[in-house]
């Protein structure tokens, strides 16, 4: 007697228009950065700069390399970078504290989980953790106001479609937290918010 069955389905092709294997994302756009920072002496040191406040239109440059352990789960490593110039900052006594024009950037290198729910479809979520740093220095002068180190957070939230295979294009929307401070008889804390929106090309 002859029984006919039906031929097993052909396998899935790894990395075809899904979400797995080696992962490479470099997103570009444009962010926002709002800072507060304060400088507390000690004993008969003077702070160079007063406390203020400072807000910046910027550029946003993303860079993340890593790989998917688990269905629809990216793990890696990456770095982000937000910079751009501003006339204003506003410190807390109300006094012209700078004259020039000042360049405000910050940026973090940071570990990552990039959850993809469905791993066929281009919806993803995700956030981060590492090491923040922050720079405000006046344009004309070079003088250094403020340049401190710490810790950071991030979140992530986007969208890719794929153009081929395994290469796709999306935006993402980032924002972050770094705390950072430096400073023995001048003690500094800076605190920076961050946002941006970008533009994504992502090897997946």
């Amino acid at each position: 007697m002859n029984v006919e069955t039906e031929p097993p389905p052909p396998p899935k092709q790894r990395g075809a228009y899904r979400h797995d294997g080696f992962f490479l994302r470099i997103g570009l756009g444009v962010g926002l950065l709002s800072s507060r920072a304060t400088f507390t002496a000690s004993g008969d040191r003077v702070p160079l700069s007063p406390d203020g406040d400072i807000s910046v239109i910027t550029g946003g440059l993303d860079f993340m390399i890593g790989g998917t352990p688990a269905s629809g789960l990216v793990v890696g490593g990456g770095i982000i970078s937000q910079g751009g110039s501003t006339g204003s900052y506003d410190s807390a006594d109300g006094d012209e504290a700078f004259r020039n024009d000042l360049d405000f950037s910050s940026g973090m290198l940071f570990g990552f989980l990039d959850w993809y729910p469905d791993p066929t479809a281009g919806f993803h979520l995700g956030g981060g953790a590492g090491i923040g740093g922050t720079s405000l220095v006046e344009q004309q002068t070079r003088r250094e106001v403020s340049n401190s180190t710490g810790g950071g957070l991030l979140a992530f939230i986007g969208y890719e479609g794929y153009s081929s295979k395994q290469w796709s294009f999306g935006v993402v929307v980032r924002g972050q937290l770094i705390a950072t401070g430096r400073g023995n008889q001048v003690e500094e804390r800076v605190t920076t918010l961050g946002a941006a929106l970008l533009a994504t090309v992502t090897y997946h």
